[in-house]
């Protein structure tokens, strides 16, 4: 997963401005990028759904509510 996020102009933030945590609401502030097809297959989900890299987290976001629904230490 790594090499696939390393292949794209994934937006990364230094640190969360909202709560680490699943239901989280992220702000719009946050930079958002749909999710790799190639990550929603190797997850097995998440279709449809945007992330953001935290430090070396991969934090996805439903794309329709901005809420946290999987938080992936050890990725960036």
């Amino acid at each position: 997963m790594k090499k696939i996020l390393a292949q794209q102009s994934a937006p990364r933030v230094p640190e969360a401005k909202f709560e680490m945590m699943i239901g989280a609401s992220v702000p719009d502030q946050v930079p958002l990028q749909d999710l790799p097809p190639e990550v929603t297959q190797l997850m097995n989900g998440f279709w449809g759904d945007q992330y953001v890299l935290v430090q070396d987290k991969l934090v996805i976001i439903d794309q329709h509510s901005r809420r946290v629904v999987a938080i992936v230490p050890a990725v960036a």
